[in-house]
């Protein structure tokens, strides 16, 4: 069975063939970057999953998910008080 993961895999593969076969437009442009988003979330979530400890117990669980969130956060947090764009 697919992932979702793999799936928009499979869709960035596809509008990647197609943008190979014609010209690009700005609209394929646009639409080519949603799965490439979706793609570097997931695959970051799933670093974060593959990171976790190994434990039945929530303890440890919560510790790990609050540090990767809290420098997640930090991060951001520099860039959103001074008005600078995260991306250019």
């Amino acid at each position: 069975m697919a992932t979702v993961l793999s799936n928009y895999q499979s869709l960035r593969g596809q509008v990647e063939e197609r943008m190979r076969t014609v010209d690009i437009t700005s609209e394929m442009l646009w639409w080519y970057g949603e799965p490439i988003y979706r793609i570097g979330v997931l695959e970051t979530l799933q670093a974060y999953n593959n990171a976790a400890p190994p434990v039945m117990d929530l303890a440890p669980l919560q510790g790990h998910y609050w540090s990767e969130v809290s420098r997640v956060i930090r991060s951001v947090l520099p860039a959103s008080r001074s008005g600078t764009p995260l991306c250019r």
